[in-house]
């Protein structure tokens, strides 16, 4: 029947030594047709690739196609997209009617073959359809035309000749197909209008197909090779290694007796690490204390080149018989380098680098010209002059925010004090020292089993005085409140006298700091504390005189007006710690939303002008000079067995003699004559340094 309709088909899809391929031409995709030489390596990638319309749209699918290209014609479809996206017959071209016309620009050899396959199909089913009907229901259209009818009836005489059955049937079977030809030749333009309708999608059904066999190919392929890929390296990674294994047995055997020990391996690592002085020159130092020494120092390489930077050193030997020898580092270096390494925030001090040299631990921090202390004795001494309202709020603000960073990222600082809040010359709150710091999330232990007393005896909340075993960031605001009313008076609010240890295994009760806060703040009551008669020390409490709260009256004898920032105060100063105000809440009080408001220069609008950090030339030597060949002579001239000895000795003396550990130039001061200094001894640089590092004795461990 097919060879009585259409004798030969109206267009071949297959010549000899080429094949064509088709790909979809839609809304979606794009593609080009291609012609290849039918050989085993023969590979077609199609892209995809976004309706294009307007000229950006065009060159970012440039740009995607462009990446993922693997064949000269990914490159072709890029050029034929590019030259569509600029064609101004296809711009002019109505919505409906452009997938017609990229098909039309882009492939017109797929689109005419498309359009001939649809006219056949459109022509041999429904003929076939008619043709049945016709006959088993005997229907004949009328007003067909007569000489189409009888070409119909030749063709179909001819077709069925040879059909084997009666003359009637015969005759009846060739009356209807005829009818069915007549009424297909009747609506052929209705037939090729359809086809040429759907042509653009017949087209993308057929090359999508393609599209997915040549990825399946392509994909094997790509597994193929990679298997191969994958073994030749398995032989070469064995090859390798059986190599390897000979060149060390070879080295085993040429090296000394000393090669696999630590003293090459160091001096092969010392040999291209930089020195300290290598990096900074040093200026003189800032500030000494029990555990070393804080340096100014300037950047010599790199991008550092002049940028001022602050150096901690940590002392890491004892004295013991006139030799020093190495006892290792300290539980508040390591909690401190650990922690700085990972703080990051503009109101903390930032930690550049650390330095191991030498068994010397170096801190490098940014370094900054003032702190909070300094700047309380620049402003009391040597008449009192009130701190400017916006610096102050300025300043608390930015504590707050850097203490709130540390408080949502579980550190509590256990530290603050005006000495170790650092300013920068462009007036930028830094908070330093995170030597007493610790992370209170997931704890085995209670923190006061790692660290008995904590904080600076007139910064310390009164559940710590108490003897809490288990506390909270709560610690820290206490001492916010206490950073405040400095602020405001220029003096500490809370100065106690600190009760020194007999036994270690045993804290003394620090009656006299209690005492100073219950004379301004009153005796606290389980009403307003439910939870005072849990702690250890509340029955020494109980032996004190009832005072009444007297901190507005201290408020006001210090110049206070503002009731927001008393507020604020009284809210820091509250006795229960479940019921002290956070970090966040503080940040948020009514006090900072009221003009003048917090700024990122504390300095700013302010006339003062703050000296300078003092720098003691008299010792720049950060290395130690002298000291450390002595060090490195003692070491040494001196065994493992006898090392292992020393070690010993010091570990049972180390509680000892920590307090003879480095004292600089406070080893011969009374501990009264310290406190002394310590009140208001900043214009020597012993007040602070950039990087909150200070005297042991003013942490009252």
């Amino acid at each position: 029947m097919f060879r009585l309709l259409f004798p030969k088909p109206p267009l071949s899809l297959a010549r000899t030594g080429n094949i064509i391929f088709h790909a979809p031409i839609s809304r979606n995709c794009l593609f080009q047709s291609r012609s290849f030489a039918s050989s085993p390596l023969t590979r077609l990638i199609y892209k995809r690739a976004t309706k294009i319309k307007k000229l950006p749209e065009a060159m970012e699918q440039e740009r995607k196609v462009l990446k993922d290209a693997k064949t000269v014609s990914d490159i072709e479809d890029i050029e034929k997209i590019k030259s569509l996206a600029t064609n101004k017959y296809y711009q002019k071209t109505p919505l409906i009617l452009k997938p017609y016309m990229r098909s039309i620009l882009l492939r017109p050899a797929g689109f005419i073959i498309s359009i001939a396959i649809l006219q056949q199909a459109l022509s041999i089913i429904p003929f076939l359809i008619l043709w049945y009907v016709f006959d088993q229901y005997e229907i004949s259209p009328p007003s067909l035309p007569d000489n189409i009818v009888v070409k119909g009836m030749e063709l179909m005489h001819n077709g069925l000749i040879n059909w084997d059955e009666s003359q009637g049937d015969k005759y009846t079977a060739e009356m209807a197909g005829a009818n069915a030809y007549a009424t297909i030749r009747v609506l052929g333009p209705v037939i090729w209008i359809s086809a040429i309708l759907l042509a653009p999608f017949f087209d993308q059904y057929y090359s999508q197909q393609q599209q997915q066999q040549q990825e399946a190919k392509y994909l094997q392929h790509q597994r193929e090779v990679k298997q191969v890929q994958q073994q030749l390296n398995n032989q070469q990674r064995a090859s390798q290694y059986q190599q390897n294994v000979t060149t060390a047995n070879q080295l085993v055997r040429m090296a000394p007796n000393n090669f696999f020990t630590m003293g090459p391996y160091r001096a092969r690592k010392d040999k291209c690490r930089l020195s300290v002085i290598d990096k900074y020159d040093v200026q003189g130092y800032i500030a000494a204390g029990t555990y070393g020494k804080v340096y100014k120092a300037v950047g010599k390489l790199g991008n550092d080149v002049d940028k001022l930077y602050a150096i901690k050193k940590f002392k890491s030997d004892s004295k013991d018989n006139e030799v020093m020898h190495y006892t290792g580092i300290s539980q508040s270096a390591i909690r401190e380098m650990s922690l700085c390494k990972e703080v990051k925030h503009k109101n903390i001090s930032t930690l550049r680098e650390i330095i191991l040299e030498r068994k010397c631990i170096y801190m490098v921090f940014e370094f900054a010209e003032h702190d909070l202390l300094q700047i309380i004795h620049y402003h009391s001494h040597p008449e009192m002059k009130p701190i400017l309202q916006s610096t102050l709020k300025s300043a608390m603000f930015q504590i707050l925010q850097g203490l709130s960073f540390l408080h949502q990222n579980w550190i509590l600082h256990r530290d603050l004090k005006p000495a170790n809040i650092m300013v920068t010359h462009d007036g930028v709150i830094k908070i330093g020292d995170l030597g007493l710091a610790r992370k209170f999330s997931n704890q085995l232990q209670t923190l006061y089993t790692g660290d008995k007393v904590v904080v600076t005896i007139w910064y310390r909340a009164p559940e710590l005085l108490l003897g809490a075993r288990h506390y909270t960031p709560a610690v820290d605001l206490w001492a916010v409140g206490c950073i405040l009313a400095e602020l405001l008076s220029l003096r500490p609010l809370f100065k106690g006298e600190e009760t020194k240890m007999d036994n270690k295994k045993h804290m003394p009760f620090q009656e006299n700091q209690l005492l100073k806060i219950l004379q301004i703040l009153g005796t606290p009551t389980l009403y307003d504390w439910p939870s005072l008669n849990n702690y250890p020390e509340y029955p020494q409490l109980q032996r004190f005189t009832l005072f009444p709260s007297n901190l507005k009256a201290w408020y006001a004898n210090n110049g206070g007006s503002d009731t927001n920032c008393f507020d604020l105060l009284s809210k820091l100063l509250i006795y229960d710690p479940t019921v002290r105000i956070n970090a966040l809440g503080a940040m948020s009080h009514k006090w900072f939303l009221q003009s003048p408001k917090p700024v990122q220069n504390i300095f700013q609008g302010s006339t003062m002008k703050y000296p300078r950090r003092k720098i003691h030339k008299g010792d720049s030597d950060i290395l130690g000079g002298a000291n450390n060949s002595i060090y490195g002579s003692a070491v040494n001239n001196v065994n493992a067995n006898s090392r292992v000895n020393n070690k010993r000795k010091i570990s049972n003396s180390n509680n000892a003699n920590i307090g003879n550990i480095g004292n600089i130039s406070m080893s011969n001061m009374s501990t009264t004559q310290i406190n002394q200094k310590r009140n208001y001894a900043f214009m020597n640089g012993r007040g602070s340094s950039s990087s909150g590092f200070e005297d042991n004795s003013k942490r009252k461990r």
